[in-house]
């Protein structure tokens, strides 16, 4: 995973320190919001990408709901797409726009299908695609 980070770090035009902690904040979501059984096999094929979930998790947490307008809209909403709110006011609070946050999500789905199996990893992306609308445009 470190090497993905540095190479990620290149690609989005970001420290390595801001994309380790995307990189967690977007394992965060998808250990939250896509199938369990999947999520869970993901991670023991991964084992890296566990426990940068978990570094993102323990940063969620001590971000609460987030305060600000995509905080506030995803605390309304609710379920996948509120979290998909919360996640990105996460990700643009690290200094990331928009095509920052595409290209190390990306990059990231990526990695993980070549590190684990690419089909599972597809059912991942296309399970959380048909729960939040445009998530496609940023993994």
């Amino acid at each position: 995973m470190e090497e993905l980070v540095r190479h990620v770090a290149a690609e989005a035009g970001a420290d390595e320190e801001t994309v380790r902690r995307a990189i967690g904040t977007l394992l965060a979501f998808v250990h939250e919001n896509a199938e369990e059984a999947d999520a869970q096999a993901l991670f023991e094929q991964v084992p890296e990408a566990a426990a940068l979930a978990e570094e993102g998790a323990v940063q969620a947490a001590d971000a609460g709901g987030g305060s600000g307008l995509m905080g506030m809209l995803g605390g309304m909403l609710g379920g996948n797409m509120g979290a998909a709110m919360r996640t990105l006011e996460r990700l643009q609070g690290l200094g990331l726009d928009t095509g920052q946050i595409g290209a190390i999500g990306k990059a990231l789905f990526r990695h993980l299908k070549s590190e684990a199996d690419e089909e599972l990893v597809q059912r991942i992306l296309d399970d959380l695609a048909g729960k939040v609308p445009m998530l496609d445009r940023f993994l």
